[in-house]
């Protein structure tokens, strides 16, 4: 097996332990090598075999605790197949067979240095931002969100102003200023018109089903809405 292969050429330490396997071209090097992503170091193996020669093997080190982190964020950025690491004294560059294989590293990557997979990361963002909406104009914006997801009614999402809000109202500009705010936090149009309503008819055609349980995902992965109500809004696109 790959995972057998690589622990030929490289042994673990007593505290040592593997979060990936793979394999993905290192650098400006065209030829495959085997990547190893364990809780010290990140590990590339790659092995060439020339004409009435045995095969070399030559065997980079990377340690993992020189990943620089900025902000409380490793520098650890996916493009697509590619994943850029920058550390205190150089920057190494992987390209995977797949964006799967590329998030897969990066995602272990990213919890090893941090504690948080890149997902729960973006979670937390979101929620700060939220947060921010939140106590900025005195509204419920998660509360809006799973009504617009509930009902299709984008009203729903500026229905419920609070007294801080109503009072800065008065001015003229804190409608203005959620519409314009809420537009850039969610990527998302602001008015009944332009904002696709989430059906749930059964009579769907299927790209429309899993446009819109993209849409719910979303929702589920920034901790939005819940698994139950992801579930039963699923049941209902799918008209189970």
């Amino acid at each position: 097996m790959q995972g057998d292969k690589i622990m030929e050429d490289y042994s673990l330490q007593s505290d040592e332990a593997v979060l990936y396997k793979g394999r993905a071209t290192f650098g400006n090097n065209k030829t495959s090598s085997e990547l190893l992503l364990t809780n010290i170091n990140i590990v590339v193996i790659t092995k060439t075999k020339k004409f009435f020669s045995s095969e070399q093997v030559d065997l980079k080190s990377f340690p993992v605790k020189e990943i620089k982190v900025y902000n409380d964020v490793p520098q650890i950025k996916q493009h697509d197949c590619m994943v850029e690491i920058y550390l205190t004294n150089t920057e190494i560059i992987f390209d995977f067979y797949s964006k799967i294989e590329a998030y897969k590293f990066a995602n272990a990557a990213n919890k090893l240095v941090s504690g948080k997979s890149m997902s729960e990361r973006g979670a937390k963002k979101v929620k700060g931002a939220v947060n921010l909406v939140d106590d900025t104009f005195g509204i419920s914006t998660v509360g809006a969100i799973k009504s617009v997801v509930e009902n299709g009614v984008v009203g729903a999402v500026f229905g419920g102003f609070g007294k801080k809000a109503q009072a800065q109202a008065k001015g003229g500009n804190a409608l203005t200023g959620v519409l314009s705010v809420t537009k850039g936090l969610l990527g998302k149009k602001t008015n009944e018109e332009e904002i696709p309503k989430l059906e749930t008819s059964p009579a769907m055609d299927v790209d429309a089903q899993i446009e819109t349980l993209k849409k719910l995902k979303d929702l589920l992965d920034t901790g939005i809405i819940t698994q139950e109500e992801f579930e039963i809004k699923k049941k209902q696109i799918m008209g189970l």
